[in-house]
């Protein structure tokens, strides 16, 4: 039997373009996409999305996904370091909430919608104030600055996808996609399909507006 420790591993190529990792830049690696947990792509652009998430089922997650609010996470905003972290959340929580009602739903808005994104996620900024989930020093500047980020950061951008595993891998922390889960529960009042949080009788949704 031949020794393993001489069997040579087959380098890893990428799915789309066939380039083998040995002739990417200098410190660059393959990574495998998020959504299959199997192929391996060179770029976001040779990820032939959404060919590929069609063709590709996506496994099984082993993270929870609650369905009820939980009160411990209605000060979860309030509890971050900073102003930009606390966008920086607001953004990832936005977009993991519609991220999992387009996979686990069917429902799409957001991103997924054929609409604009940014009334979309005014409304969730809109729900989140009227829930009591904001910070203090909360207003009108800040929910610009907010917005402004929204649109034009090159990470925190409501016009990406963003699944579990990029909040996996940007945060470090196991517990972040469970936590950003119960703060859209507590924003929404709860998954979709389920109801949502009573707003004031002269809010005026814009989800559908330009």
């Amino acid at each position: 039997m031949a020794d393993s420790a001489n069997v040579a591993t087959e380098e890893r190529v990428c799915a789309s373009c066939g380039k083998a990792e040995s002739q990417l830049p200098t410190g660059s690696t393959l990574k495998r996409c998020g959504w299959c947990l199997q192929e391996n792509f060179c770029s976001k652009e040779s990820n032939r999305w959404p060919q590929h998430r069609t063709a590709r089922r996506r496994p099984a997650s082993n993270s929870p996904r609650p369905t009820l609010p939980a009160p411990q996470f209605l000060t979860f905003f309030n509890q971050l370091k900073s102003e930009p972290r606390t966008y920086q959340v607001l953004i990832d929580t936005f977009r993991l909430r519609c991220e999992e009602d387009y996979t686990i739903g069917g429902h799409k808005h957001g991103i997924y919608g054929g609409d604009p994104p940014l009334p979309v996620f005014r409304d969730f900024l809109a729900r989140a104030k009227t829930a009591g989930m904001l910070p203090p020093w909360w207003n009108s500047k800040k929910r610009k600055a907010c917005e402004e980020m929204a649109q034009h950061d090159e990470h925190f951008n409501i016009k990406f996808k963003v699944e579990e595993s990029d909040i996996l891998e940007f945060y470090s922390n196991c517990l972040m996609p469970l936590r950003l889960r119960f703060a859209a529960l507590n924003v929404y009042g709860g998954s979709y399909g389920s109801g949502q949080n009573q707003m004031p009788a002269d809010y005026v949704c814009q989800c559908r507006g330009k």
